[in-house]
């Protein structure tokens, strides 16, 4: 490993490897260093190693947590390893999520997380929670489909409780019609409604990550579309080669037809 990248691991030595921030310092600075270490392997591996020979390893998605609040720390021009106080990760990630909301109140909610005295997280939550519900079509597929089963569970709590249907005998069962067909059973009804309100919850998941990915999705087409130029270029290359390489074909064959002291 060279020196450089030695030099970022040793600040994961000691105390410093207990503070999140540092950690996220040191793996930003070798990411920007290089993609991977010398031996290939992955950076946050090589810092988890570091880590846990220090006694502090975190689990990869705890790694993942970090690289992300730091990273929102460096967009805001946050001078993290100076600051007196470590803020809560937690707190830094709600503020992140905010601002891809509404950037003013993210950044306002990330100067309460640093703030000598910091707002709880819990008080961040509700702000973040509060703009989310007033713009829905920015909720993610997860969050839809959370609200609906508790819908749904709340639902199933209201029809839960016995109903006797008849022809005034109490509990006799489910009446029947004027030529005695069964009346579609509340378990049926429940069913059909479950499964409408599955599919109008899918849709509206996938409406919502749709919009929300939108620059990402455009991003990826024009790729597409640019890979694509380029193998057409790429097929067009190689029927010039073969067309070449035909030529040449044929002039090999003339010349196997001169005299064995050609070259002399």
């Amino acid at each position: 490993m060279d020196t450089e990248a030695e030099k970022y691991l040793r600040e994961l030595d000691g105390d410093g490897g207990k503070n999140w921030v540092v950690v996220g310092h040191v793996l930003s600075e070798l990411e920007k260093h290089s993609r991977s270490s010398t031996s290939g392997r992955a950076w946050q591996d090589v810092v988890n190693e570091r880590l846990a020979a220090a006694g502090s390893a975190v689990s990869a998605g705890h790694m993942y947590k970090i690289r992300r609040a730091y990273k929102f720390l460096e967009e805001q021009e946050v001078g993290a390893l100076h600051l007196n106080v470590v803020p809560k990760i937690s707190a830094i990630e709600v503020s992140e999520r905010l601002f891809r909301l509404d950037a003013e109140a993210g950044r306002e909610a990330l100067s309460d997380a640093l703030a000598e005295v910091p707002v709880a997280y819990v008080d961040l939550k509700k702000r973040y929670e509060s703009v989310l519900e007033s713009k829905p079509e920015m909720k993610s597929p997860r969050q839809l489909a959370w609200e609906a089963r508790r819908s749904s569970d709340k639902t199933s709590e209201k029809t839960t409780a016995p109903v006797a249907v008849g022809h005034g005998q109490e509990g006799v069962g489910v009446s029947r019609g004027a030529e005695g067909v069964a009346a579609p059973s509340l378990s049926d009804e429940l069913l059909k409604s479950a499964q409408n309100h599955a599919q109008m919850v899918w849709m509206a998941g996938w409406r919502a990550a749709e919009k929300h990915f939108q620059s990402e999705i455009e991003s990826l087409r024009g790729q597409v579309e640019e890979q694509k130029g380029e193998k057409s270029l790429l097929e067009q290359e190689l029927q010039d080669y073969e067309g070449e390489i035909n030529v040449l074909a044929r002039k090999v064959k003339d010349l196997r037809g001169y005299p064995e002291d050609f070259d002399e």
